[in-house]
């Protein structure tokens, strides 16, 4: 996550800070923000180390990513850590969860007690937790950056987000998308208090960091990036501890990376969540590999890192591009570069949408604009009008090469 508000990378659980909201994290006036928080990153590991069945590998540090360690945070490793190799055990005891009803028979195995999702019960324990400042993970979150959601931003933030989307261009529906309206029932039903920060950065807290309704520590400070960069994976036991390992051998000096959407256990995510999903829902614009996809127009593709070093990314189209397809992408290029031509230098914009705000706009914008260019020059001798002869399920293939509309 990167720390000031011009200064955001993409692919990072911390993201950037949001300056406006920055009143609300307490330090105690001889330790800056950056400084708190790398001191509470390191007591939130030596917690979990001292606690019974928790384990984090040696092999593994976390520190700034950077030439000059003032980038991002992240779990980097400093040995080679083997596939399938342990890399944090995480006891079930100190996981953030949903509460066990008082009146449960405390004979009832502990396991059959986790049950369905209940997300509003871990944001309410994750709430007291940082109120009451329990635990070094509570204390770490509590120091976390606020309103880096785009459910969180500022009316006038959300209206310019909408007008760059357009009316087709996803995610939709970001205008109307707000943390007040969108997780109403679950505040009510956890007794939240709507004008409470706390409660708020809370909600922000479980929604944007969470794997379901568990908030692990450690496991919650490893940043996404999916392709080759992907090298962990992570099992549940429940009622007895959360572990990740190694999916792949992972060289010394690497980066820890898992997946919001393409993990071993992601589910139906892999083939309809990409970047844009990920930006509406994480409030980050993921590092390449990018995936794009539009359903009304039957669009998708991903856009990849050149194989020479500087060279520009590169598209893997996962279903052929259509004319629509095509035409889709040459329209909105256009209108995009007007919208840029509109705003980016409408110094206006200052007084109502914050700098962080700001900043992640134009990194969507650039976003769209690289991938779509991309993909309309890749297309010149790719245009294909056979998925329209797809089911409506054309968007599950992963290699149409192989499968075609077959794989049904």
């Amino acid at each position: 996550m990167a720390n000031a508000a011009t200064d955001c990378t993409t692919g990072s659980v911390e993201t950037c800070h949001n300056d406006a909201a920055d009143e609300h994290i307490a330090t105690d006036g001889a330790e800056d923000l950056d400084a708190l928080q790398d001191r509470l990153s390191q007591e939130l590991v030596d917690w979990i180390r001292s606690t019974e069945g928790g384990y984090i590998n040696e092999k593994v540090q976390l520190r700034r990513s950077g030439d000059n360690d003032d980038g991002p945070r992240g779990i980097f490793t400093n040995d080679v850590i083997e596939a399938d190799e342990i890399i944090c055990t995480i006891p079930w005891d100190i996981i953030v969860k949903p509460q066990q009803p008082e009146d449960d028979d405390e004979e009832d195995d502990e396991e059959d007690d986790y049950g369905e999702d209940d997300t509003c019960s871990t944001m309410q324990a994750l709430y007291d937790d940082m109120k009451e400042e329990r635990t070094p993970h509570g204390r770490y979150l509590k120091s976390m950056p606020r309103n880096f959601l785009p459910a969180w931003w500022s009316e006038a933030g959300r209206e310019l987000l909408q007008k760059l989307l357009g009316k087709r261009l996803p995610p939709q529906g970001v205008r109307d998308h707000h943390w007040t309206k969108n997780y109403a029932g679950e505040a009510e039903d956890c007794d939240g208090d709507m004008h409470d920060e706390l409660w708020s950065h809370a909600v922000a807290m479980v929604s944007g960091r969470a794997d379901d309704d568990l908030l692990v520590p450690f496991y919650d400070m490893i940043n996404h990036r999916n392709g080759e960069y992907m090298n962990t994976r992570h099992s549940i036991a429940e009622g007895r501890f959360y572990q990740l390992v190694a999916h792949r051998r992972i060289e010394a000096g690497e980066q820890l990376y898992n997946s919001y959407n393409q993990c071993t256990v992601c589910g139906g995510r892999h083939d309809e969540f990409g970047t844009p999903e990920m930006f509406f829902h994480y409030g980050f614009v993921e590092s390449l590999p990018h995936r794009w996809f539009v359903s009304q127009v039957r669009l998708k593709f991903d856009l990849i890192e050149s194989d020479d070093p500087g060279g520009e990314p590169q598209v893997k189209f996962m279903v052929p591009p259509s004319i629509w397809g095509v035409t889709f992408m040459e329209d909105e290029v256009r209108r995009l570069e007007q919208f840029g031509e509109d705003y980016r230098d409408d110094e206006g914009l200052a007084a109502t949408i914050s700098p962080f705000e700001l900043e992640m706009i134009w990194q969507y914008h650039n976003a769209v604009l690289t991938a779509f260019r991309a993909a309309i020059q890749a297309a010149e001798d790719e245009i294909d009008e056979s998925v329209w002869l797809c089911d409506c399920d054309w968007y599950l293939v992963r290699d149409w090469d192989k499968e075609g509309c077959n794989f049904w």
